[in-house]
């Protein structure tokens, strides 16, 4: 594959991590589909205008129907290679900063609702369903990261 493409910045995009508390001091994460099928949550690019949490929080609507408190300090970020899409013709580096959205409404009916799946899953395993490694690493820190608010 060439590798001149990597000589671009990466594109930067903004990813929700929405989750829910469940029973005594677990919580459970939001996953979604992917347009190909995999499992992910809520991301994708930042209109102009938009800070990263105003387009995660945007993106957590869109793609997944969700609304609730959004984290404005990013949990963490990961990169990948986009294909298809917007990025049609060539792989595209994205940079995806993670913020963590505290679920308050799930809706019925939302825009992607009509070809995209959801799905809750205990926040402990959440990383065994995605297919993104660096997606993956930011699931395994959320357990932690939530405690560490709980005791804040």
């Amino acid at each position: 594959m060439p590798t001149a493409w990597l000589a671009s910045p990466p594109v930067p995009q903004a990813a929700a991590l929405c989750f829910r508390p469940v029973r005594s001091r677990r919580s459970e994460v939001l996953l979604i589909t992917s347009r190909n099928g995999d499992w992910a949550i809520p991301k994708g690019r930042i209109d102009p205008g938009h800070s990263p949490p105003q387009a995660a929080a945007l993106e957590a609507l869109e793609e997944a129907g969700v609304r609730g408190q959004l984290v404005n300090e990013p949990l963490g970020s990961f990169d990948y290679t986009k294909r298809g899409g917007w990025a049609s013709g060539r792989p595209t580096l994205c940079r995806v900063e993670v913020f963590p959205l505290l679920v308050e409404d799930l809706l019925d009916d939302w825009d992607e609702g009509k070809f995209r799946k959801r799905r809750w899953v205990p926040s402990s395993r959440a990383h065994a369903e995605v297919s993104q490694p660096g997606l993956a690493h930011v699931l395994r820190t959320f357990p932690a990261w939530l405690r560490s608010i709980r005791t804040a």
